[in-house]
């Protein structure tokens, strides 16, 4: 898989629209310099023809409707996320669970996930 991604065309199925087919094709240009994006970051993304029916301002105000809000039983509620990737075992962790650094939601959530520790860099601007 790895070789075919560095290596081989990209193809896309057939049902995609002609705005979907370039922006994936943008995105996953294998030479960085020439990906969408590349020259004027999210600007160059915004203007893309797959995004032309958003309406930028009423998102960033939040006026837009998603068209699915998860209905969840807490913060660590995984129901919409596979056990396949739940499940897995984490085999190397960074930060020792007796830091400093290390949260009460981050201890929460540490029980959905077996063998998993997260704790933020030093230099972390929110602590």
């Amino acid at each position: 898989m790895y070789n075919n991604i560095l290596h081989k065309a990209l193809v896309l199925k057939p049902n995609v629209s002609n705005a979907g087919c370039q922006l994936l094709q943008g995105l996953l240009q294998k030479d960085r310099k020439h990906r969408l994006g590349a020259k004027d970051d999210f600007l160059e993304l915004k203007s893309h023809a797959f995004f032309s029916p958003i309406n930028w301002d009423d998102l960033t105000a939040k006026k837009i409707i998603p068209p699915f809000v998860p209905s969840l039983a807490g913060p660590v509620d995984l129901q919409y996320f596979d056990t396949e990737f739940t499940q897995l075992p984490i085999t190397n962790s960074l930060q020792n669970s007796d830091s400093v650094l290390v949260t009460s939601s981050v201890r929460e959530a540490a029980g959905a996930f077996p063998g998993f520790s997260y704790g933020p860099p030093a230099d972390d601007a929110f602590l």
